[in-house]
């Protein structure tokens, strides 16, 4: 689950990290996932890449991609979703239906009210790009 920043909370990094790179048609087996990489010059592949530096051309995507996935993963971070595809976009529509009114960082909710993640903060009082973590909260 990604947060959605609130104005109060948001930067641009913020902003960018809130996205996931997704094997296009991957859910359809390996060699759909590799059809739609190709298709679409791996624009769901490398969808966080070009939400920080739009400016790099597709044929580098793929590089920068990698680079910004290891040096992410050491904090933690991981760029990876589920594979898209029908599926996933019923999940979606099944499990994210509303957030909360109040908060500077909230989380999408089901039905039932419940989030799957919620935010932790380290430092109580200050918020930073560095200060929040976030734990899966259990249903």
């Amino acid at each position: 689950m990604l947060p959605h920043y609130r104005a109060s909370e948001y930067s641009f990094p913020r902003g960018a990290l809130s996205t996931l790179n997704r094997s296009l048609l991957g859910d359809l087996g390996s060699a759909m996932g590799w059809l739609g990489a190709v298709a679409t010059h791996g624009a769901s592949e490398t969808h966080v890449v070009h939400h920080l530096f739009s400016r790099i051309p597709h044929y580098h995507a793929w590089e920068a991609s990698d680079a910004l996935r290891r040096r992410l993963a050491q904090d933690g971070i991981n760029l990876d979703g589920r594979p898209g595809g029908w599926a996933e976009m019923y999940r979606v529509f099944r499990e994210c239906k509303f957030i909360e009114d109040e908060g500077g960082i909230v989380f999408y909710k089901n039905a039932r009210g419940l989030a799957a993640m919620k935010p932790v903060f380290r430092n109580q009082g200050t918020t930073s790009d560095s200060g929040v973590e976030f734990v899966e909260e259990s249903q």
